[in-house]
């Protein structure tokens, strides 16, 4: 599969530049990991203390802005808008999910905002376990 090599090649460059961005998301990585194949249903967002069922290694800072990925930027947009596509790009990153997810209802970023911190699950068993 050729997605393997580019997810690696975006992952180490990421890690160059210190922070990974693409349209509507932004990743700042704080420790390596291995990029998996990933669909927003393998993704798992875990809101406030919630915790996944897996050991859980924290890999980086996530943002999604849903208004700066919509066509010709900043339109309105809901944090249910934001989940959805924080799960799509937490799975182009190749990462089990997210932890401590705060979208701008809870008064922590803008309305259509949300943010976490990425993880990949360490023991198998997991949603990301070997």
């Amino acid at each position: 599969m050729d997605f393997l090599p580019r997810a690696s090649t975006l992952m180490a460059l990421s890690l160059i530049a210190g922070c990974f961005k693409l349209v509507g998301g932004s990743f700042v990585p704080t420790k390596q990991f291995t990029v998996k194949p990933r669909t927003a249903s393998d993704v798992s967002l875990h809101l406030g203390s919630e915790m996944p069922s897996c050991p859980v290694s924290r890999v980086g800072l996530v943002t999604y802005d849903a208004g700066e990925a919509s066509v010709g930027g900043r339109n309105p947009s809901t944090d249910a808008q934001a989940l959805v596509g924080l799960r799509d790009y937490l799975a182009t990153l190749g990462v089990d999910g997210a932890l401590e997810v705060r979208c701008g209802g809870t008064g922590t970023t803008g309305v259509g905002v949300c943010q976490g911190v990425a993880y990949v699950c360490e023991a198998s068993g997991g949603p990301g376990g070997a």
